[in-house]
Formats: C-alpha cells, structure tokens, sequence
C-alpha cells in the first residue's frame, strides 16, 4: 500500500484567516492565540484546557485538520482572543498626551470666560 503524505492545504487560508502556517515544521499556529499567549493578554484558570499546538507547538494533525480547526474556532480561548485584537488599544504616552490635551482645552475655555467676565 502507498503511504500518502499529508500536508498543509494553502486552500485553508480561505476559510480560516487565523491561521498562520510554519514551514519547520510543517505546522500552523492560530496568529490571534499565539499573540495573546506572547503577550500575556489573557489569563486565569477559565484558559486552563488552551491547546498548545495552536499557539506554540504548531498543529500538525493534518488527518483532522479541518474538524479541529473549527473546533479550535470555537473555544473560549481563540473567541476572547479575537476580541482582544479587536479591542483599540494605546499606550500611556499616548493616553498621557490625549489627556494633557483635553485639560488644555479644558483649562482654554475657563480662561475665555474669565477673560469675558473680567472684561465687563
């Protein structure tokens, strides 16, 4: 009997955008999991049965690949990373200076009513 190899389908990229595929070793990764992992964004003991082969081992189980990627779609851990990503997010210079700029606004037109108020 021939052995048929297995392999990685560019096709899937299609239906499943989150995928991210690694050529050593012939695997995936979901980008939006192994970010959140990477970068801390979601953590408690509801994440406890995350699956690894999506975000830092790589999935290579291309027999049910299919079945277990709309499984993986659909766990908690990929549904709050997805929101996470989707979350606008800036960084404290940033919040610092939107705040700085709002008092100064703020603070301008106190001034112009003083400034009218002084003037009659």
């Amino acid at each position: 009997a021939k052995e048929v190899k297995r392999s990685f389908q560019p096709s899937w990229f299609q239906k499943w955008s989150w995928l991210n595929y690694r050529e050593a070793p012939d695997s995936v990764i979901c980008l939006y999991c192994s970010y959140a992992v990477e970068n801390k964004l979601l953590a408690g003991a509801l994440y406890k049965k995350r699956e690894n082969a999506y975000f830092t081992t790589g999935f290579t189980n291309w027999t049910d690949a299919t079945t277990s990627f709309k499984a993986h779609e659909q766990g908690q851990y990929h549904i709050d990373a997805v929101k996470v990503m989707a979350t606008p997010r800036m960084d404290i210079a940033e919040m610092l200076s939107r705040g700085h700029s709002q008092k100064k606004k703020v603070n301008g037109n106190i001034l112009l009513i003083i400034f009218q108020i002084i003037q009659f």
